[in-house]
């Protein structure tokens, strides 16, 4: 099977797809073709600030068949008009249920999160020396799997670091670490006044599960400039756990793993990171729909306040049995629907 990839931009946001891509191209599933074509114009239903870039996070798929597939892996949820013109199937991150009604090609993406084919991969250094070339000592270390053994600067989460099977009876921690936005740096004061409200509840989930236990907690509000300012010292992270190496060994511990919502309320990177390292979550509920939704008690627990995590947590920290039990549904979950190359497979419709 033939794949053509058109790209004109190589953001982290479409990592987990190229990922995949590649790893089917490893395994022989496909013969995947990339090529780099000139960044299309924007073209939205209306415009606003924080859309100024975000097809630069989007690429596309001509399958050998002649279909044509889009991929939006932006946050917000708006649809790039040209993008919808032009495909067969246009997959957005960011799906909501209206979009539906818009045209019958929007589809769920589905969880995104940034990770890196274990293989060496000369189609992602061709990327990266064509987008990124002042980079070139990070791609060099990447493609000959340097950033294993170089330190925090250079690492690459690869799928193989970045996957834990379930450690039964060991779930007795609460993992929370998270950041703040400086509302100064918001596209608008729409989107200020919502990163302010991001901040806020972020800083008082912390708060209150740094307060009801105290021996358990692991994480923190990554420090920052703007998060030193913003919050109380004693609830920001250690500076070596907010580093990608630190905040990976912390994701390695059996823990029960806490996700609030992302900009434009968008699924964050955190949970499909919980999902591969087969976490018991606790998280706000998605506002952007996926194809196949996390289940409410076997999945995850929802909250939408700070005493309903409180009573989440207590809950599966009380119960060894329910944490377990969520941990193996959500490694099972992982393997079906978030490892890359199982993703892939699936929205080429093989």
């Amino acid at each position: 099977m033939y794949v053509r990839l058109e790209l004109w931009s190589n953001r982290p946001h479409l990592q987990q797809l190229l990922t995949g891509l590649h790893q089917l191209h490893c395994q022989k599933v496909l013969h995947l073709k990339q090529v780099f074509v000139p960044q299309p114009p924007i073209e939205y239903a209306e415009s606003a600030a924080h859309l100024a870039d975000a097809h630069m996070a989007h690429c596309r798929i001509v399958m050998e068949n002649g279909r044509k597939l889009y991929f939006d892996m932006h946050d917000s949820h708006e649809i790039h008009l040209g993008g919808l013109a032009w495909c067969d199937v246009y997959y957005k991150r960011g799906f909501v249920a209206e979009l539906a009604s818009i045209s019958n090609k929007v589809r769920p993406y589905g969880l995104n999160y940034l990770v890196y084919d274990d293989q060496v991969d000369w189609h992602s250094l061709k990327r990266q020396f064509h987008f990124e070339a002042e980079n070139w000592q990070r791609h060099l270390c990447g493609l000959f799997g340097l950033d294993r053994v170089m330190g925090d600067r250079f690492i690459l989460p690869r799928v193989s670091q970045c996957e834990q099977a379930p450690r039964l009876g060991a779930y007795q921690t609460i993992l929370f670490q998270t950041r703040v936005w400086d509302p100064a740096d918001a596209p608008s004061a729409e989107k200020a006044a919502e990163w302010e409200q991001i901040n806020q509840f972020r800083v008082d989930c912390v708060t209150a599960l740094k307060s009801q236990f105290p021996q358990l907690f692991r994480g923190g509000i990554a420090p920052s400039e703007f998060a030193q300012s913003y919050c109380a010292r004693d609830l920001l992270c250690d500076a070596r756990s907010a580093q990608k190496a630190g905040y990976f060994n912390l994701l390695r511990e059996p823990s029960i793993a806490v996700s609030t919502g992302g900009l434009h309320q968008s699924n964050g990177w955190k949970v499909p990171e919980y999902l591969a390292f087969s976490k018991p979550i606790i998280a706000e509920p998605p506002a952007h729909a996926i194809p196949v939704a996390l289940e409410e008690s076997k999945n995850c627990f929802y909250f939408e306040s700070v005493e309903a995590l409180l009573q989440c947590a207590d809950r599966l920290l009380s119960d060894t049995e329910l944490a377990d039990q969520m941990a193996l549904a959500n490694w099972d979950y992982y393997r079906h629907f978030v490892r890359s190359d199982a993703m892939v497979r699936r929205l080429l419709e093989f």
